[in-house]
């Protein structure tokens, strides 16, 4: 495949995001990806992890691509965190329940995604009680 002149213009603009995000320079990434990218013209690579597997022996020459590739690798692992947050707060927080404050809503949220701990209630009431001693507590 051969780049246009456009394709070789998004790939710059692209190549100058990743080494912002990766803190390199971006003319040596820009480098990088153009070398890599003869090396592996005949190679049948269908993801990150086999990219990563193909040039860590070549790390030493790569060090830009070799940091953009683990950041890729990276990408699933912090994303899964976060949409399993969205999505126990989605199923928290709906419309009946919209005028929720935040802190309730944050408290329920760890209370939920965080359910895998163990709560010591008899140490719970401990502190409750002596905190409360000389108020009455009003329970509706």
């Amino acid at each position: 495949m051969t780049l246009t002149i456009r394709m070789l213009n998004y790939l710059k603009v692209f190549v100058e995001c990743l080494a912002i995000h990766i803190n390199c320079d971006k003319n040596h990434l820009f480098n990088e990806i153009q070398v890599l990218r003869s090396m592996l013209v005949n190679k049948e690579l269908s993801n990150v992890t086999e990219l990563y597997h193909e040039i860590k022996p070549l790390r030493e020459a790569f060090p830009n691509m070799m940091s953009m590739v683990k950041a890729a690798l990276t990408i699933p692992v912090s994303s899964a965190t976060c949409e399993r947050v969205f999505s126990k707060m989605k199923l928290i927080k709906t419309r009946l329940r919209n005028t929720m404050a935040d802190e309730r809503l944050s408290n329920l949220c760890i209370l939920s995604i965080e359910r895998d701990f163990q709560v010591n209630f008899q140490q719970i009431i401990e502190q409750f009680s002596a905190s409360h001693k000389n108020s009455r507590i009003m329970l509706h």
